[in-house]
């Protein structure tokens, strides 16, 4: 009855972008108070940290960061756990659609987004290209190492580049994670 409920409040379009669904039955009292010894606290912190490192490998050549929850952290935590366990899938399913969305290539004019368009309040990295219609398409370089780079080198003036990266798109404003530039 709650697992309903809460499903309700959820939104359709959202549901419909998650691809997992994973529903945990009960577990039975007897199932628990069981005699049989389980695996000890240095087995399960030894596979922990061996699927760690797993992670750690396969993240390396990532442009992302990971990030492993601390005890303290989950300690911090411990009030809201649903709260975080839903934030955590729906970042889990917005990272997943980035990552697997694939690199754009923009040809066009790297400007300042504060000093030459005035669109922001601090200095940020723009990449402006003509659309199909012929009109300028701004899109904002979102704060990564890459584009931290290219603002500072086309902060005062804009020049003609070339920007490899993920672009998305929310409420009409364009935005690109760059994972490679050049300056022409």
């Amino acid at each position: 009855m709650d697992v309903q409920r809460y499903r309700d409040r959820l939104s359709g379009p959202l549901l419909d972008r998650i691809d997992i669904h994973v529903e945990v039955p009960a577990v039975q009292y007897r199932d628990i108070s069981s005699n049989v010894p389980g695996e000890s606290s240095d087995v399960i912190r030894a596979r922990v940290q061996a699927a760690r490192e797993v992670q750690r490998e396969r993240f390396v050549s990532s442009a992302f960061e990971l990030r492993i929850d601390t005890l303290h952290q989950r300690k911090k935590n411990r009030h809201f756990p649903m709260k975080k366990l839903t934030l955590s899938t729906f970042i889990a399913a917005s990272i997943a659609a980035t990552v697997f969305a694939g690199d754009t290539k923009l040809e066009g004019t790297a400007t300042c987004a504060k000093c030459d368009l005035g669109t922001a309040d601090k200095c940020r990295a723009a990449i402006v290209v003509k659309g199909a219609d012929g009109k300028p398409v701004v899109y904002l370089a979102n704060e990564n190492d890459q584009g931290t780079k290219l603002a500072e080198e086309v902060c005062g003036g804009g020049k003609p580049a070339t920007v490899v990266g993920t672009v998305m798109e929310k409420d009409h404003a364009r935005s690109i994670t760059i994972t490679s530039y050049s300056i022409k």
